[in-house]
């Protein structure tokens, strides 16, 4: 971190908590912006159909730890028959 930001960071942790809640806030948002304007058009195309899908019905999500089982129990080499 550059040394303004560390001097500004000092500055910033004296404030009441409300204010560093609001300012936390408000720096999160700005970086979330960021990343969602560098998501190219085919993504976001992506995103909203796949969203639209999950909104309708015609596919459901599931949660990710049941994912991770199951993608778990698909890279299982298989046993060998007797």
């Amino acid at each position: 971190m550059k040394r303004s930001s560390e001097v500004l960071l000092k500055a910033v942790l004296n404030l009441p908590a409300e204010e560093r809640e609001e300012l936390a806030a408000r720096l999160l948002g700005s970086v979330g912006d960021a990343e969602e304007a560098a998501l190219g058009p085919e993504w976001k195309a992506e995103i909203e159909k796949r969203l639209k899908e999950i909104d309708d019905g015609s596919v459901e999500a599931i949660d990710g730890d049941e994912f991770m089982a199951w993608l778990d129990a698909q890279c299982e080499p298989e046993k060998p028959k007797r």
